[in-house]
């Protein structure tokens, strides 16, 4: 469902439209943050009045270019840029773009309807996108929401700051729908009141690197399961407040690579990695994280009929870890691999492996860390620990053929428990049916 933004008067003062004479400062160009002012001198120094040229509000249906030296431009209350046509609104390196408090601006968001935004500055020349308060803070505006009419839109050497106000589901940037899939490269996104960057409904990148989000109040990122492998390379996140990119649970239908942005992955719901049509592979790069919720789960090959793979191939010095978000016994449901489940061949990325890596703290409902249901994975150097008393580190069900044996587990290097009598007796059991 398409969600409402609202349209939100203007609390600019209108003493400043009196006062639009030459050498009159906009708000935002005396005080605000040290990179603010740095950002508005490499743009020019100079700030012109708010005149019509500049002033953007309502809707814009004709293809513009926002001019560096018409700058800064304001958005003054929710801006839609669309047309059941398409338009495109072209933003020139180096320009200035300032949100008055609360608003907005909004490509291809009306059903229909086709709105494209091309913000190409250089590093010489980035587009900002920032507050027009003299005093910047988390959430002056809203965001840059990018619909499905917006899908080929480029953000690229742009510095997007204050934004994401309207409520801890909000992001400076939005990007909504399945067939949207904007390139965004070398971009800046701080000081959001909310997540960076927000994907809703399975809305994906064509290109996402080289991108920095930080400062943020909730994570630097939230999309789906199926959508983290558009995320490229060269991405960094600092000092956001939650700082792991945030997962919503989906099922991954397509091979994905998960990569290791050293802040981890925070893991809600059920995530499934099966296809009826195919065998969609999930490989986790060395030294990813992945933290699970409570009632939190993987599951390869699920659902009847369908196929998978797992690929978590660690080192010694980067594993790969699963851990639950409480990093208690039980804190998550654990990993499940079903009978459509790739079996396990060493060395070979197309198979379900899970090697250097720690599986720790789940079992919450089922009744194991790792639970195959004829299933056959390669597992190698994995240690468990912390399951709930009662249950196993691995559980098996199946034919003799179709899982693991004994041997398989307990000579490839793999260990249970912190001590060997943690969880003595727990470390592995089969049914053969």
């Amino acid at each position: 469902m398409k969600r409402n933004l609202r349209l939100l008067t203007s609390t600019f003062a209108a003493t400043m439209l009196v006062l639009g004479v030459a050498g009159c400062e906009l708000p935002g160009s005396v005080g605000g943050d040290k990179q603010q002012q740095q950002d508005q001198q490499q743009n020019g120094g100079d700030q012109q009045d708010q005149t019509a040229s500049n002033v953007h509000q309502g809707t814009i249906s004709k293809d513009e270019t926002w001019k560096k030296a018409d700058g800064p431009h304001i958005i003054r209350g929710t801006v839609y840029v669309e047309s059941e046509q398409g338009v495109t609104l072209t933003i020139e390196p180096g320009t200035e773009v300032r949100f008055e408090q609360d608003a907005s601006l909004n490509f291809g968001y009306s059903e229909g309807s086709r709105g494209v935004l091309l913000a190409q500055g250089t590093d010489a020349l980035p587009i900002i996108f920032t507050s027009a308060a003299s005093s910047p803070t988390k959430g002056d505006w809203g965001t840059i929401y990018l619909n499905n009419g917006a899908a080929s839109s480029v953000m690229t050497y742009c510095k997007i700051s204050y934004g994401g106000g309207g409520g801890l589901e909000e992001a400076a940037l939005t990007v909504y729908g399945k067939n949207n899939k904007p390139t965004i490269q070398n971009c800046t996104i701080s000081e959001s009141a909310g997540y960076g960057v927000r994907l809703w409904s399975d809305a994906s990148f064509k290109a996402f690197e080289n991108n920095t989000i930080k400062t943020s109040t909730e994570n630097p990122l939230r999309l789906g399961a199926n959508e983290v492998g558009s995320l490229g390379i060269g991405n960094t996140f600092e000092e956001n407040a939650k700082p792991t990119i945030f997962v919503e649970g989906e099922t991954v239908d397509t091979s994905a690579t998960w990569r290791n942005f050293e802040v981890g992955y925070f893991m809600q719901g059920r995530t499934f990695v099966e296809s009826a049509t195919s065998v969609p592979v999930l490989t986790i790069q060395a030294g990813t994280t992945l933290e699970f919720a409570q009632g939190a789960e993987l599951n390869v090959a699920y659902t009847t009929d369908t196929q998978g793979a797992l690929y978590a191939v660690g080192t010694e010095a980067a594993p790969i870890t699963f851990t639950g978000i409480g990093q208690t016994p039980g804190s998550w449901i654990g990993l499940y691999m079903g009978d459509g489940t790739k079996d396990g061949v060493d060395g070979n990325t197309g198979t379900t492996v899970i090697q250097d890596a720690l599986i720790e703290c789940g079992g919450g409902n089922d009744e194991a860390l790792l639970y195959l249901y004829y299933a056959k994975p390669l597992i190698k150097n994995v240690r468990f620990r912390e399951a709930p008393e009662g249950k196993h580190a691995i559980k098996a069900i199946g034919t003799a053929s179709s899982i693991p044996t004994m041997d398989d587990i307990m000579l490839n290097g793999n260990t249970f428990g912190d001590t060997p009598e943690d969880m003595a007796g727990r470390e592995y059991v089969f049914t053969l049916h």
